[in-house]
């Protein structure tokens, strides 16, 4: 996802909601993916998947407690959740 790679964050993200379907991680990962490659549909689907079981889930919040070694990493999933239309805060 932060190389830009989003066929194969999807694929990874695919193999981790099969390991657990409710792992949050795999969620920002389908539907930030899905954002960036232009699925808005299957984007705001898992985004609304997310919500689901998580209903306080913000951009905001993703950000807050992400490491800060290196905040540079997260941002293009932060990005792709803002363009499937996650609340920012």
């Amino acid at each position: 996802m932060v190389r830009g790679n989003y066929e194969e964050a999807l694929a990874w993200a695919h193999k981790s909601m099969a390991a657990d379907a409710y792992y949050s991680p795999c969620f920002w990962m389908l539907i930030a993916a899905n954002a960036r490659l232009g699925c808005i549909e299957d984007a705001r689907r898992y985004l609304t998947g997310l919500l689901a079981f998580s209903p306080g889930v913000t951009v905001a919040r993703i950000r807050a407690g992400q490491a800060a070694k290196n905040p540079d990493r997260v941002e293009p999933i932060l990005e792709g959740l803002s363009l499937a239309g996650m609340p920012e805060t």
